[in-house]
């Protein structure tokens, strides 16, 4: 009970009194070795695999974004960076959801051959082409198994929700379960708001019920304390 008590408390679902005897961080772990579905976690290695040569075509940043001004959300925000790079590669932190999800079509598709399949915009197409032409031949190996009518229907915008999740998770983990501080990060970032942090008491389960990086995060929480809960 007190772990989904924990669970509740870091919504800011749970009540006055639930919160105060909630746990303000979870005790178990939440994060996975990679997705749990074949055709996204398959996309995944692939694009881990020539993640090197995809940071290396990016465009300098500007400048670094801020770190949040709270310590714990600076803490977060930190470690999901450093697993982000681990699970697909510094773009994923680097580029935003929407950027990320149309490079990474557009890049399966031209190492398919396919380059005209979906749209991309001029930056995109001009990072492609930086792209070495042996990345795109490892990618095309990995890929030439898959199923082109699935790729198709693929939602990569979701899968990239998926993957920011799962980073995410392994954030929380690292940072003694700090699951409020991990979603409120993924709303500053939706929402390219300061990083300060909300009120315990703030409300955040829209977030977890909509489309997005919270939902993926908050789902693995949930199913990692189900599975936590059949085991005892």
């Amino acid at each position: 009970a007190r772990r989904g008590f924990a669970l509740l408390r870091a919504l800011g679902a749970a009540a006055r009194g639930e919160r105060e005897r909630a746990p303000a961080r979870l005790d178990f772990a939440i994060a996975a070795d990679g997705l749990d579905d074949a055709l996204p976690e398959t996309l995944r290695r692939a694009v881990l695999d020539v993640a090197g040569d995809w940071s290396e075509t990016l465009e300098p940043l500007e400048g670094e974004p801020a770190a949040p001004r709270d310590a714990a959300l600076a803490r977060v925000a930190s470690a999901w960076t450093a697993s982000s790079a681990e699970i697909a590669g510094p773009a994923l932190a680097r580029l935003g959801s929407a950027r990320f999800a149309a490079d990474a079509e557009a890049l399966v598709w031209t190492a398919l051959g396919r380059a005209a399949a979906v749209p991309a915009s001029r930056e995109t197409r001009a990072w492609i082409e930086r792209m070495p032409s042996r990345a795109l031949r490892r990618l095309r190996r990995v890929l030439g198994s898959l199923d082109e009518a699935s790729l198709e229907r693929f939602d990569f915008g979701a899968w990239t929700h998926a993957l920011q999740g799962l980073a995410l998770a392994r954030a929380v983990d690292r940072c003694s379960g700090d699951l409020r501080s991990a979603i409120e990060c993924a709303r500053a970032e939706s929402l390219r708001a300061d990083g300060d942090a909300l009120p315990p008491e703030a409300d955040l389960t829209p977030l977890a019920t909509g489309a997005g990086t919270v939902r993926e995060l908050v789902g693995r929480a949930v199913r990692a304390w189900l599975r936590s809960v059949a085991a005892a």
